[in-house]
């Protein structure tokens, strides 16, 4: 195991072959995996240890190479984004009424749950949906994409929630690779869960409401 300090906030670790058999990663590993992540976890401790980089309290980013010689690289990169900022029920209530207002001002509407429902639908080549359990958690996703590089030419995005509290980030445009575990778009499964897009639709056209029609990402990132 080799472990290279690119700078403050980026490490890359080098696995031979031997290595990987020890951590139990295979050629197949997927960072959402939970085995993979309790390797990932033991792999920044001994970092931790022998370059000093700690990642505690940290939010990371992990991009994972695999061979199919044998041995692996990962990138570990300490993100901005945990700044330990909460945002308090005044500032969400005020970024409600912002989303009412902004989606009261987009262009009327036919009325109905088919039209509804058409109007959610997928757009574009490729669409991906997550669900979230708080606003807060979806404005910092949105955030995060807006003050990164993980945001992709064409993307379109809208957001919605249901009645249950839960909330919903649909892009449109962003190329099949974001179903790739080595896709900028995949540190989207640590705050949400993977959802159907067309099913969502369906749902929040009967259960729901759309909080932004367009430009989801931009608007709840820049009230974050």
């Amino acid at each position: 195991m080799e472990l290279i300090l690119i700078n403050d906030s980026k490490l890359k670790i080098m696995l031979n072959e031997e290595d990987m058999k020890e951590y139990s990663i295979g050629n197949d590993a997927d960072c959402v995996e939970p085995s993979t992540r309790r390797a990932i976890r033991s792999l920044l401790e001994k970092a931790k240890e022998q370059i000093g980089f700690n990642t505690e309290g940290d939010e990371i980013f992990v991009q994972l190479y695999t061979s199919k010689r044998g041995g692996c690289e990962l990138f570990v990169t300490k993100t901005l984004y945990n700044d330990g900022l909460e945002l308090d029920e005044r500032t969400v209530a005020s970024a409600k009424r912002l989303l009412r207002d902004v989606n009261n001002s987009l262009p009327s509407r036919v009325t109905g749950s088919e039209k509804s429902k058409n109007e959610l639908l997928p757009r574009g080549k490729s669409s991906v949906t997550f669900s979230f359990d708080s606003l807060q958690c979806l404005m910092k996703v949105c955030n995060i994409i807006l003050s990164s590089n993980h945001r992709k030419v064409g993307m379109v995005s809208r957001a919605m929630s249901d009645l249950d509290g839960n909330y919903y980030l649909t892009l449109d445009n962003v190329g099949m690779s974001a179903y790739s575990r080595l896709d900028s778009l995949s540190f989207l499964f640590e705050f949400g869960k993977k959802e159907d897009s067309e099913s969502v639709a369906s749902y929040i056209s009967e259960y729901g409401k759309t909080l932004c029609a367009e430009n989801a990402v931009e608007t709840l990132g820049a009230l974050y």
